[in-house]
């Protein structure tokens, strides 16, 4: 048992090693990431919350509200999505990465998550589905990079908030297992997704280090060749 116990903290302060190793790349690479993630997203969702506003009707006003609180939650995420895409922009123009950086990647996720939470909620008012949830987490899963613990925290939390805020608005059981149950599915895949893209770029930037590493060596015993070559004419 200790055996196990001794291999598993090697492997797991190896594998904080390599995660500390590869920060400041991974950050880099998001505040890209964001920069073009934010201007996909300002821009769709201003276009969905227009178009909530002005077309949703209906002959009660229990509709009505459906859509302008749709609409509201739409215009808010273009509002900060479009700051998301500004700090990042800044921070690439720093051309390093920062603590704000970091922070400015958990606070996206943390927003992403709750406002598709937000509208999933307000749809069960009318709509069985978490279409909203489950693009959100996807995309979340897909295109930040994230160590696995912060990844494995930010998509718990979500899913224990979707889970006690789902029975606000659907009151059908069936329904309400059934959004719970589809919920859990996007959580564990999206988590999936995101642990597999982190291992893929630590392995490809631990790579490249040493493939660089043993280029750096081979030019210089070549130069040191090259040296001796020389003093022996």
């Amino acid at each position: 048992m200790r055996d196990y116990l001794g291999r598993f903290k090697d492997w797991r302060q190896s594998a904080q090693a390599e995660h500390d190793s590869v920060s400041d790349e991974a950050l880099m690479i998001n505040m890209h990431r964001l920069r073009w993630m934010a201007s996909v997203v300002a821009a769709l969702t201003l276009v969905l919350g227009v178009s909530y506003w002005l077309g949703t009707t209906g002959p009660t006003s229990r509709e009505v509200a459906w859509g302008r609180l749709h609409a509201w939650a739409d215009f808010s995420m273009a509002f900060v999505f479009t700051l998301v895409g500004w700090a990042a922009h800044h921070v690439i123009k720093q051309g390093r990465a920062t603590p704000a950086a970091q922070l400015l990647v958990v606070l996206t996720v943390g927003w992403t998550l709750g406002v598709t939470i937000v509208i999933t909620t307000i749809d069960q008012m009318f709509l069985p589905g978490i279409t909203a949830f489950l693009f959100g987490s996807i995309t979340i899963g897909a295109v930040p990079l994230m160590r696995p613990r912060l990844s494995l925290s930010m998509f718990l939390v979500a899913y224990v908030v979707l889970y006690n805020a789902l029975p606000l608005t659907q009151h059908d059981l069936v329904l309400l297992h059934l959004g719970r149950v589809t919920g859990l599915a996007a959580v564990v895949l999206s988590f999936f997704v995101s642990v597999v893209l982190w291992r893929q770029f630590t392995a490809d930037i631990l790579l490249h280090r040493a493939l660089q590493h043993s280029n750096a060596a081979l030019t210089a015993e070549q130069n040191d060749l090259k040296g001796q070559t020389r003093h022996d004419d």
